[in-house]
């Protein structure tokens, strides 16, 4: 089954040329280093690449790399079939911008390494980690706690009696296609409950770990290697 028709933003274009230039005895010694591991991490993958490559050029692969992952899975074609509607669409862009005929040749010649390291586990368990990691119908983006300081005045406005303390809860998340705030007002008791849960819920996740620790487990978000 043939790829349909793919339109490459410039990013997309520049990594495949920075890809394009891995040396194919490089992709051999990449494939040989995953073996037998585990990435959870976009980031612990660069590190492993850089042992191979510049780090421009792991930044571009690991890019790439779960960009055509998630493209598999959408899909449901082949790594093959995936870079082959990716060289159908190199032939195909501005003439500025398209790479000659040894440039094409050198992109070809490393496909079948480069589809090696591509369906190698490392990267197959990445990409469905990472998939994992964000399905959910609302992701955060970012929640602060905001300190709010009301005076109370006297029946003429001239002098302050007293003060309340109050807070709000300012959390921003994206719905799947908008980022969207919500402000949510809390008391003293509210904060510590907050708290608590929070405390509570790291004490957990490191539990969970602990008690399944046979299998390779991380926890969403941590700096695992």
């Amino acid at each position: 089954m043939s790829f349909p028709s793919l339109s490459l933003r410039r990013s997309q274009f520049d990594a495949l040329t920075t890809v394009r230039d891995i040396q194919i005895e490089q992709f051999i010694a990449i494939h040989s280093g995953l073996e037998g591991l585990t990435c959870f991490s976009s980031a612990h993958l660069k590190e492993i690449l850089i042992n191979t490559v510049t780090p421009d050029q792991a930044d571009s692969l690991v890019g790439l790399s779960l960009f055509i992952s998630a493209m598999k899975r959408e899909s449901e074609h082949t790594v093959p079939e995936i870079l082959g509607g990716i060289s159908q669409a190199l032939e195909n862009i501005p003439a500025d911008f398209r790479w000659n005929e040894q440039e094409l040749q050198s992109w070809h010649e490393i496909g079948p390494n480069f589809t090696a390291v591509l369906e190698s586990d490392a990267i197959v368990e990445l990409a469905k980690f990472l998939e994992l990691s964000y399905d959910y119908g609302k992701l955060w983006r970012n929640g602060r706690i905001i300190t709010d300081v009301r005076p109370v005045f006297d029946s003429r406005g001239e002098s302050i009696k007293s003060a309340l303390v109050s807070f709000t809860f300012r959390l921003e998340f994206d719905d799947g296609s908008n980022r969207k705030t919500e402000s949510i007002a809390l008391d003293e008791t509210d904060v510590k409950r907050l708290l608590a849960e929070c405390e509570r819920a790291l004490t957990k996740s490191k539990t969970v770990v602990e008690f399944i620790k046979q299998v390779p487990t991380v926890i969403a978000g941590a700096e695992n290697k």
